[in-house]
């Protein structure tokens, strides 16, 4: 795919063009009143993700929480990971500019095979490596409506790989979107240049569209291993629409695509490389209201992902088709139904980087460092769901079952059942409980992919894959509490237990000898270690965790509002494995612990912070003034590739000025009070950096 290289002011220029080529300009955006927010918008928030069906998050049988628009714009983030620090049960270490480990409850890395993402209903899974490549996305923020995050099992509407939680991105109406909005920014670490422009209007009555363009270029931060800036700058461009039409007096049609295409920068087992990535999307979306008690929606996408690294070239294609029926046959009783059909086709070609001649390896005879076997496939999956909602005691009580049937390519035929309680005595209390099972289904790494490195002793070490493994199997149990106690004071608590059976890792065979090939006719035997993924390993997590919102001050006289938000999260992770291979490691090359001979001992989680803190405090001034201070505390994480990773807390403050009803000043410091910190380490052949201290400035127009 071509890569669209920006100079700066490019963007600029383009906003100016758009502006002077649009001669009617329709109606700004309902003007928001940015002192208006309080508990009742926290307790009337909806979601979708519990249940496929619109529900109060206040009631909701899971741990649910919502981050919405007006949390987005608070925050001062950039990215969509950031944002995510704000919420509960959820970990979040930045690895480079461009890359994240982010997990739920646990088993956190560069690729948490155990999260599902979606954007508006699309999954951006990857089956790769199992995970999310967090860099490509990147939806504009202000166009986002709410983050909903269902920390738990989401297999039973979901599917596959809900194992710990699901994060659903869902973006505005395009009939909340008209007028212009333009966003440009600049800061130490955000080059000039970087910024977006949205415009949205009407076509025909009921007909409504948004189109964007979106650009950044980001500056290297600080590798952790030498005292200077590592290669991991990036940029993109970022382009797409949206439209929503009334068809009739009951249905209601989206379709929305997005294209991107830029470059990422890393250092790749010594080597510096700079990847090239793009692709797009395209999803269409019908929905008909049926009758009072029923409706009917049918969902479609492609999705297109482009790689280009020297290490690999990944090519995936995704299509999608969904269909989903909701109907209240009895007045106590709600069913809803569906079925989905999924096919994936990708190629994975490995190549081996420049570093790789300096590690070694070809000593011993050995040509490719990496290696998919076979380099493209393709798989299918079919799945049914069905989820009923029976209600007694006036609506008190509220029991939900349901499951989910599926069949994919990787593990077969896999049954994901739930049963969720709600108490909800009053419009201010839910007591909820749950039971439920998920899956988790094997990577193309876990089964294709062969990898080799060495041991600290220059002893060579494989990693293989295969088809013999089984998906990774969760039973989950959760129980929680949300209270507004007073009309200025909401708390919401969740506790879980969680047992992994099937766990994929990968069993060691340290004894191994290889004639290694040293000449013509001449061998050396050399002791090697051989590491094959299996599912010998379980595991248990339990935690705790905990949201709080207080609103201190209502129409001061100086600070027109003033809330906190504080949350804490406890994890406490037990694995049991056989050989000690460390986990997730099937598609590393970097040293790790091989060897155990007390297999049976359980091993303490190692990529777990026990604890995390976050408080966030916002203020609304007089004269349009806004001030908010969010504070993040990360305890200790025991090892991530042999080595810890330590405490630190993050301090953030953003202030801004709303100088009109269209001009909207910010300014924003990341990481205040310390110059740089670690978050996490090297992993995955990408190069670990430190997170400096960064500034950033944005002009915001609405019109």
């Amino acid at each position: 795919m071509t890569n669209l290289r920006l100079k700066p002011g490019f963007l600029i220029t383009a906003i100016c063009s758009l502006c002077v080529l649009n001669s009617g300009v329709v109606a700004a955006e309902e003007d928001i009143d940015l002192a208006s927010f309080d508990l009742e918008d926290l307790m009337s928030m909806e979601l979708t993700s519990v249940s496929k069906k619109t529900e109060r998050a206040f009631e909701a049988p899971a741990a649910a929480y919502v981050i919405t628009s007006e949390d987005i714009r608070r925050s001062g983030s950039r990215t969509i990971p950031e944002l995510l620090r704000t919420v509960p049960g959820v970990q979040v270490a930045r690895l480079s500019s461009s890359q994240y480990a982010i997990s739920i409850r646990g088993f956190n890395g560069t690729f948490v095979e155990k999260l599902l993402v979606l954007i508006d209903g699309r999954s951006v899974y990857t089956p790769l490596f199992a995970g999310v490549f967090w860099g490509i996305q990147d939806t504009p923020l202000f166009d986002i409506d709410r983050i909903e995050v269902i920390r738990g099992p989401g297999g039973t509407v979901w599917g596959a790989n809900a194992v710990n939680g699901v994060i659903n991105i869902v973006t505005k109406s395009a009939a909340d979107t008209k007028g212009w909005h333009v966003e440009v920014g600049a800061g130490d670490y955000e080059r000039a240049g970087s910024g977006m422009a949205r415009y949205g209007g009407s076509l025909a009555e009921n007909v409504d569209f948004r189109v964007y363009l979106k650009h950044f270029d980001r500056e290297k931060l600080k590798d952790t291993s030498v005292d200077e800036n590592a290669h991991d700058a990036w940029n993109q461009i970022r382009t797409g629409f949206r439209l929503d039409a009334k068809i009739g007096d009951s249905g209601d049609l989206t379709v929305q695509g997005d294209l991107y295409d830029g470059k990422s920068d890393s250092t790749t087992l010594l080597a510096e490389n700079t990847a090239t990535v793009g692709g797009g999307n395209i999803l269409a979306r019908y929905s008909h209201k049926i009758s009072e008690t029923q409706n009917a929606s049918v969902q479609f996408y492609y999705d297109r992902t482009d790689r280009n690294a020297n290490i690999l070239t990944y090519e995936l294609d995704t299509f999608d088709l969904e269909l989903k029926h909701q109907i209240k046959p009895l007045p106590w009783l709600g069913i809803v139904w569906g079925g989905e059909y999924r096919h994936r086709n990708d190629d994975s070609t490995t190549r081996n980087p420049a570093g790789f001649n300096e590690t070694g390896l070809p000593f011993f005879g050995y040509t490719d460092a990496v290696t998919f076997n076979p380099t493209s496939r393709k798989t299918d999956l079919f799945s049914g769901f069905v989820q009923t909602e029976s209600r007694a005691l006036d609506d008190k009580l509220r029991v939900t079952l349901g499951t989910k049937l599926e069949d994919n390519d990787t593990s077969g035929f896999e049954i994901q059942p739930s049963a969720r309680i709600a108490f909800v005595p009053n419009e201010t209390m839910t007591l909820w409980t749950s039971a439920s099972r998920a899956v988790r289904t094997p990577s193309r790494a876990n089964e294709d992919l062969e990898t080799l490195g060495t041991t600290s002793n220059m002893f060579p070490v494989q990693n293989k894959g295969t088809r013999d493994i089984e998906a990774e199997d969760l039973m989950a149990y959760e129980a929680g509490i949300r209270v507004q106690p007073t009309d200025w004071l909401h708390f919401d608590i969740a506790g879980y237990y969680n047992d992994y059976d099937d766990v994929i890792t990968q069993d060691v065979d340290e004894g191994g000898v290889r004639d290694i090939p040293i000449g013509p006719m001449a061998f050396l035997p050399v002791s090697a270690v051989d590491r094959t993924a299996s599912n010998n390993a379980s595991a248990t997590a339990w935690g705790i965790e905990f949201f709080g919102r207080a609103q201190v001050l209502d129409d001061h006289d100086i600070i027109k509002k003033w809330w906190i938000d504080l949350t804490y999260t406890y994890i406490d992770v037990d694995v049991d494995r056989e050989g000690g291979a460390t986990l997730g490691d099937a598609v590393s090359a970097v040293n790790g612990p091989v060897g155990d001979d007390d297999t049976n001992d359980a091993i303490k989680g190692s990529s777990e912070a026990h604890h995390t803190i976050g408080l966030r405090s916002h203020w609304n001034f007089v004269c349009d003034l806004e001030f908010d201070l969010s504070y993040y505390y990360t305890s200790k994480v025991a090892d991530v590739f042999g080595d810890s990773v330590d405490a630190y807390h993050k301090v953030d403050i953003r202030t801004a000025w709303n100088a009109t009803e269209k001009v909207t000043i910010d300014f924003t410091v990341e990481n205040l009070l310390d110059g740089e910190h670690k978050e996490w380490n090297s992993e995955q052949f990408i190069s670990g950096t430190k997170v400096p201290r960064m500034f950033y400035g944005k002009v915001t127009l609405d019109f």
